[in-house]
């Protein structure tokens, strides 16, 4: 699945998020308008979508974003994700996302085993969802 930003300006953010959004004013450097992001995993947060992508930003790890921000490019599932349920949130991923305990924690955290297993599937989801060639664009 791909989506395209549509926006970065954090005003466009339900209140209830502001906290969540470390304030929720001005501009998220880390997404630029216009551009399309392949989505590694989604989840419900506080009766929310969230798109875990790699953003501007992106070292080891995807950074979760609300869906307000962005609209869906691609609609096509990658054929790596499952679905579950945690605690009443839709969670959508890759196997070992959603079956192995505190696994974004652990990749946040730098866990080198971690590491490799999502760099493992972003190689795999980025592949089944090419950036277009100039020709395409």
């Amino acid at each position: 699945m791909k989506v395209k930003c549509i926006t970065n300006d954090l005003s466009v953010a339900p209140k209830e998020l502001e906290r969540v959004l470390g304030g929720a004013k001005g501009r998220d450097d880390r997404l630029l308008p216009e551009k399309t992001y392949v989505v590694y995993a989604i989840t419900t947060y506080l009766g929310h979508t969230w798109y875990y992508i790699a953003d501007e930003s992106f070292s080891e790890y995807p950074i979760r974003h609300p869906s307000m921000f962005f609209k869906i490019a691609d609609s096509r599932t990658s054929s790596h994700w499952r679905v579950d349920i945690q605690n009443g949130d839709l969670e959508i991923g890759f196997p070992e996302w959603l079956e192995t305990p505190y696994f974004y924690d652990d990749l946040t955290n730098g866990d080198r085993a971690t590491v490799e297993v999502f760099a493992k599937y972003k190689g795999l989801m980025d592949a089944e969802f090419p950036e277009p060639s100039e020709d395409e664009a």
